[in-house]
């Protein structure tokens, strides 16, 4: 009798308690992307770092509609330790090349392509998007390298150069300089400027020159031109076939200037036999996108981010769906595929409850593009391990 009645009593008292704690206030969850859209550019720099603060990190930024920015930024697994944010401006009277090495003695890292570039068109390096990760980092030093017409103009002094069909080799010197000093080369902005950065000791180089006799290091980087996708396509495979493999892409480079930027693999990637890289390149109308990406997805590849995302493409006729111009690269040793989902919209805030939904089902938003009349986002969702070990 007295079990009985202990148990009629913690029955009686804990179960009211669970009740209650059932029936009260919930903690709303946070939302997995924040998505930002404001008009001035030191305004997006503040509405970043403070979204920051709060536990998200930059996923893509691009000039939009109106003369505004619109950002997305995704929720981080430590909130606690926030990522911050810089956004220089190039300006004519001041070293851009100084103010960036400023930021990056700081801990600050030039943001890849993909994730935002400037308004110029054709893109240039206007902007410095930089970032700075609470995880500790090698400091990074920049250089940055005049790849103008003016400097194309002074080498056709220069005889030698006159059946050149790869523009680097215009500023070879000044690229090899850089290399020996253990730069290496980071991004090609076509008409402006070659950004190549040096780390300090302690991070792998991937891209470092390796020359063994160090007479022509720039030798392991080749460039293409501006080329229609077919064409495209078939640059890319003959240059994988040759052992190298893409590093960067400008999507619309100005005519005759390079698009492509290609790096050499190491030296045993490039003995007989061994796997290659693999490409496609095709043009497809937004509406179609992402079937196309799920069907050579299917097949193993994957999308080349810099192809796409992190910048503003102008539509030849405004009114019609835009025309996309994509890369996706199939790695070597690489298994399995994924899965994508193309998000378009003419707002950002319309975009929101559907990625939220693809999140939840395990898709990651890779980066934002936008166009005359909106703005896409393109989300990655692994069906299994990609990379065999």
């Amino acid at each position: 009798m007295k079990r009985l009645f202990i148990l009629t009593f913690l029955f009686s008292t804990f179960l009211p308690c669970r009740l209650l704690s059932a029936q009260g206030p919930q903690v709303e969850a946070s939302p997995r992307y924040r998505l930002l859209q404001v008009v001035e550019l030191s305004t997006l720099q503040e509405k970043i770092n403070e979204t920051a603060t709060e536990g998200y990190r930059l996923v893509g930024a691009v000039p939009a509609m109106g003369g505004t920015w619109a950002a997305i930024m995704e929720q981080t697994e430590a909130p606690s330790q926030p990522y911050k944010y810089v956004l220089l401006a190039r300006k004519e009277d001041h070293d851009f090349q100084a103010r960036i090495n400023e930021a990056a003695a700081k801990g600050f890292r030039l943001l890849p392509r993909s994730v935002a570039q400037g308004r110029a068109k054709p893109p240039q390096l206007d902007l410095a998007w930089m970032e700075k990760s609470p995880r500790t980092l090698a400091v990074t030093q920049y250089r940055l390298i005049g790849f103008g017409a003016k400097m194309a103009a002074r080498s056709t002094m220069n005889p030698m150069l006159w059946a050149e069909t790869n523009p680097l080799h215009y500023i070879r010197p000044q690229i090899n300089a850089a290399l020996r000093q253990g730069y290496r080369i980071e991004r090609v902005v076509p008409g402006a400027v070659v950004v190549m950065d040096k780390c300090s000791v302690g991070e792998e180089v991937e891209n470092a020159a390796s020359d063994p006799s160090n007479r022509d290091p720039m030798s392991r980087y080749h460039c293409l031109g501006d080329y229609k996708a077919e064409k495209l396509q078939k640059r890319l495979q003959k240059e994988a076939l040759a052992g190298y493999h893409l590093l960067d892409f400008v999507p619309y480079a100005p005519t005759m200037w390079t698009a492509a930027l290609l790096v050499r693999a190491g030296t045993e990637s490039s003995a007989p036999g061994t796997a290659r890289y693999r490409y496609v390149a095709f043009e497809k109308d937004l509406p179609e996108l992402e079937q196309v990406l799920n069907s050579h997805a299917a097949e193993g590849f994957r999308l080349f981010p810099q192809s796409l995302l992190g910048s503003f493409q102008a539509q030849v006729h405004p009114n019609k769906p835009p025309h996309c111009r994509v890369v996706m690269e199939k790695a070597p040793g690489m298994h399995g595929e994924c899965r994508y989902r193309v998000l378009a919209a003419g707002r950002l805030s319309d975009l929101s409850a559907a990625l939220e939904k693809a999140g939840a089902e395990g898709f990651r938003a890779l980066g934002i593009a936008s166009f005359d009349n909106g703005l896409a986002v393109v989300m990655e969702k692994p069906r299994r391990n990609l990379a065999s070990e």
